[in-house]
């Protein structure tokens, strides 16, 4: 698991710091495990999240700029999650920037 860093903000500016991953939703939780299983030979890093719900942003965490990124060393995860109320329909998605490098 990544590390926590009580200074990222929801709402309001992203840090660059490393994302609490016992903090993502459980939804992502379960895929960014899945992809861990699928890829034992490699650590996968959390860089960025992002959520919206209706299409509006509600949470944006880690790092905002990806420099020095080469496409084959990134994997984003999407999870999108439908709710139906007595009188709405909530959907909520989530977005998970990750760095793939070959375990040490």
């Amino acid at each position: 698991m990544g590390s926590c860093d009580s200074g990222v903000s929801i709402r309001q500016e992203s840090r660059a710091d490393a994302i609490c991953e016992a903090r993502l939703p459980a939804p992502v939780r379960e895929a960014l495990r899945l992809a861990r299983e699928a890829r034992p030979r490699h650590t996968l890093r959390c860089l960025a999240f992002h959520s919206a719900e209706n299409g509006r942003e509600i949470a944006r965490l880690g790092l905002t700029s990806m420099v020095d990124l080469r496409p084959k060393d990134v994997m984003v995860l999407a999870v999108a999650v439908t709710e139906t109320g007595r009188e709405d329909v909530r959907t909520v998605s989530h977005t998970l920037v990750i760095r793939v490098e070959a375990a040490r």
